[in-house]
């Protein structure tokens, strides 16, 4: 890395770190969120999530990294 450069880390790096430190402190947190919209997948044809259309996406990413990192479980699967 040059002088003047700075190193530039995805959002959900620091997101990601949070979940891991969560989980090994026997914590919640956001997880719950997770959880409850995929309760109310399983539930309804249809949901509707106020407010967090953009953060769907992010939710849905998240949840892929830390399964592929093997730091979190979605449908019992690693």
């Amino acid at each position: 890395m040059y002088r003047n450069e700075k190193q530039l880390e995805h959002g959900y790096e620091r997101y990601i770190d949070w979940v891991n430190r969560v989980i090994h402190n026997g914590q919640a947190g956001i997880i719950i969120i997770v959880s409850q919209i995929n309760r109310s997948l399983k539930l309804y044809d249809i949901i509707t999530v106020v407010g967090m259309d953009t953060a769907i996406v992010d939710v849905v990413s998240i949840v892929t990294i830390l399964q592929d990192r093997k730091i979190g479980v979605h449908e019992g699967k690693f």
